[in-house]
């Protein structure tokens, strides 16, 4: 397993903390590893698990996306089902959901905290 660093961040839609978005780090080339995740709480923060689980993320550049389902009433859609096969819908601007999305990190010992305003 890579080196991993605690990292943690927030994120805000229009200038509002957003709960419940996934953030992507995707790794750059030449970046190792898998990239890490994580999901938003009520305030908008997050803090990064790689995809074994462990907290953090390797050193490294990488491109950032967000992703969030919402039902047609708003509500929330079950972790265990497919958002698109149940009619929900993402919220999150198209152009932030895949890369690149114009969102980036560079993430070291001495850069682990990242504010994203979409």
């Amino acid at each position: 397993m890579p080196e991993l660093i605690p990292a943690m961040g927030t994120v805000s839609v229009d200038d509002k903390p957003a709960a419940g978005v996934t953030v992507r780090f995707v790794p750059k080339t030449g970046t190792p590893g898998n990239g890490s995740s994580a999901v938003t709480d009520e305030k908008g923060s997050f803090v990064l698990n790689y995809i074994n689980g462990a907290a953090g993320i390797p050193p490294g550049a990488y491109d950032v996306t967000f992703s969030k389902f919402e039902m047609p009433d708003g509500s929330a859609v079950s972790q265990d089902i497919q958002p698109e096969s149940v009619g929900a819908k993402q919220v999150i601007p198209n152009q932030y959901t895949n890369v690149p999305s114009g969102k980036e990190a560079n993430v070291s010992a001495e850069s682990d905290f990242f504010e994203f305003k979409l």
